[in-house]
């Protein structure tokens, strides 16, 4: 452990400060008893020390700090093209990258695995906030298996800090990027039959006395890319009846590349199409699990699920992502409650781009 890196275990790890919404919340899922990926945070401390020490970091610093003054949304564009430029030529400090190198090996070693897979998700201080949601504006990439790899992806999270999207949203906020420092989850990749998303009440109608279900085969990427129409269930949330169950027509899947180490989108296979993706018993673990998670989080929630290949009856789900259920107030006019692929990747500003998504 360092100021640079802490064990998901660690009680810091558990710190917003230090880690980030995402992984602090993610943290404490995993000191509750919930089936969270191990991992390790690299720390805001770290986001800091390559602003304040690195050549580029302090360019990066300096075009932002032009750019937030000018309060120009031009301006801003400009600064994100010109910060997207400098990704190729980021060296890390020293002691971060020894930091780094030292938390993935400690991982793949609890794991027993060398070069493991891995999944780098970005986890900004504020990020998910339900009055100021940055929810797709930030880099997750999956598949990573080395330091090298694991280094250049934490990079890409730093640097999605300063996207257009995220400089121009925190601009209208009235917000710097000194208010949103980024840590990084560098978390073990579970290796999944089905994955999506699930929500503890109905995310368009907003009614509470349901949890909300959809999900394909694979990882989920494909599906919160928008590039798949996957399966959709409700069921009531007192009882867990399985109340609907609709068959998405799912063309596309997310799967793990090892020869390229990133997860890749591929043609779903014909039998897998139109097959049910979730059985009784797995929707009503989901549901169980959401409605737990609601429980202990005082609020309606979104979570990101994954059923590990492998997995028993009775066996959890891995939790891999919660955040309050943003959008819509509750007396707004319901719109009509479909799925949209197109709408989702809207919501989560996702970029179609192979092995990589928003987080």
């Amino acid at each position: 452990m360092s100021d640079f890196t802490f064990s998901f275990d660690a009680a810091e790890a558990a710190d917003p400060r230090h880690s980030g919404a995402k992984v602090a919340r993610l943290a404490q899922l995993a000191a509750s008893g919930h089936a969270v990926p191990k991992g390790f945070v690299v720390t805001t401390a770290a986001f800091s020390a390559f602003i304040e020490e690195s050549p580029v970091g302090r360019e990066i610093g300096e075009i932002i700090r032009i750019a937030e003054s000018a309060n120009a949304e031009q301006t801003l564009r400009e600064a994100a093209t010109a910060i997207a430029a400098l990704g190729e030529t980021v060296t890390l400090p020293d002691a971060i990258a020894a930091a780094l190198r030292h938390g993935y090996e400690q991982l793949c070693l609890a794991e027993r695995r060398v070069d493991l897979p891995v999944a780098v998700r970005s986890s900004a201080t504020g990020e998910d906030a339900k009055d100021a949601s940055f929810a797709g504006q930030y880099e997750s990439l999956l598949g990573m298996r080395s330091v090298d790899a694991v280094a250049q992806a934490v990079v890409q999270c730093w640097l999605s800090l300063f996207n257009e999207r995220a400089l121009l949203y925190r601009q209208r906020a009235g917000l710097s990027f000194a208010d949103t420092p980024m840590a990084v989850a560098v978390m073990t990749l579970v290796e999944a039959r089905a994955a999506g998303v699930a929500f503890s009440e109905h995310p368009v109608k907003r009614t509470s006395d349901r949890v909300v279900i959809e999900g394909t085969f694979g990882f989920g990427e494909a599906l919160v890319q928008g590039i798949v129409t996957p399966d959709h269930a409700e069921l009531d949330k007192a009882d867990l009846r399985i109340l609907d169950y609709q068959i998405g027509e799912k063309t596309q899947v997310s799967i793990l590349d090892a020869a390229l180490g990133k997860v890749v989108e591929r043609p779903m296979p014909d039998t897998f199409r139109t097959a049910r993706v979730l059985d009784d018993e797995e929707l009503q673990a989901l549901a169980q699990t959401v409605r737990r998670l609601e429980e202990e989080a005082g609020h309606a929630v979104d979570v990101e699920w994954v059923l590990p290949v492998g997995r028993q009856p009775g066996q959890p789900v891995a939790v891999v992502q919660l955040r309050p259920i943003t959008g819509k107030p509750a007396n707004e006019a319901p719109s009509k409650p479909t799925w949209s692929p197109g709408h989702y990747a809207s919501k989560y500003g996702v970029r179609k781009r192979a092995g990589r998504s928003s987080a």
